[in-house]
């Protein structure tokens, strides 16, 4: 485990423990809210956890720096698929889970089973399924019907202006439909400005059920080569029951 008082550039953290919680977050972050949130027991009931990832990119990225031109991993790339098995294997129940990529870099396809390696043992009972799908949330989803237990945004951007215009008709339609919805930001700067941006633009913040420093934050430090930001990400997380 990794000390909470040590800061994103400690020496005491090696780069394979900083790359693996990179792979982590993700599932850690969904596992978290839904536990914290309270919305999976060991007594729940058989109906399937739906996870939806706003703003995934689930393929390279072109980014453009300094007059350069890099291709990044998308941030679902890392850790691929199987990492769903490990937030299933963590749950307190046996329980299906469906995973639903949504955003304008996904890379779209259909609804896919994540199997579990052979060697595995006691593997839980119970699937994991994955779907991607191309566009704005409130465009390709309907909330109501397909009713997600828990809407996951990471670094979601909602205090950046062009963002904010982007976010509004989702959070809207999130906070119409009573969705548990949990974002993470870069660092509580921002997690601070993006409440202020909600309230100005009157979308209430519902019951608060955590609001700080993430507890399952990456710490992996970014190129200075290929990437505008060399922090780590996933520091600071608002979760929100709509």
């Amino acid at each position: 485990s990794i000390p909470a008082s040590f800061d994103d550039a400690s020496e005491l953290v090696n780069t394979d423990i900083r790359a693996m919680t990179d792979i982590l977050t993700q599932p850690l972050t969904a596992l978290f809210a839904i536990i914290r949130a309270g919305v999976v027991t060991s007594s729940s009931s058989s109906d399937p956890v739906n996870i939806h990832i706003v703003g995934a990119e689930n393929d390279y990225q072109t980014v453009e720096l300094g007059g350069r031109v890099f291709e990044n991993k998308g941030a679902e790339m890392y850790g691929g698929m199987s990492k769903w098995l490990l937030l299933q294997r963590l749950l307190p129940c046996d329980i299906d889970v469906n995973i639903l990529y949504v955003g304008p870099g996904v890379t779209r396809h259909g609804k896919k089973a994540v199997r579990p390696p052979s060697e595995l043992p006691h593997p839980r009972r119970g699937t994991v399924t994955l779907e991607a799908r191309k566009g704005y949330y409130h465009d390709v989803v309907d909330v109501a019907t397909e009713r997600p237990t828990l809407v996951l945004a990471q670094n979601a951007g909602i205090q950046h202006g062009p963002h904010t215009r982007e976010w509004l008709p989702t959070l809207r339609a999130l906070c119409d439909d009573h969705v548990l919805f949990c974002a993470t930001m870069y660092d509580l700067g921002e997690h601070e400005r993006s409440i202020r941006v909600l309230n100005s633009c009157n979308v209430s913040l519902g019951k608060v059920i955590f609001s700080g420093r993430s507890p399952v934050p990456s710490m992996n430090l970014g190129n200075l080569e290929t990437e505008a930001d060399i922090f780590s990400w996933n520091r600071a997380m608002l979760l929100v029951q709509w």
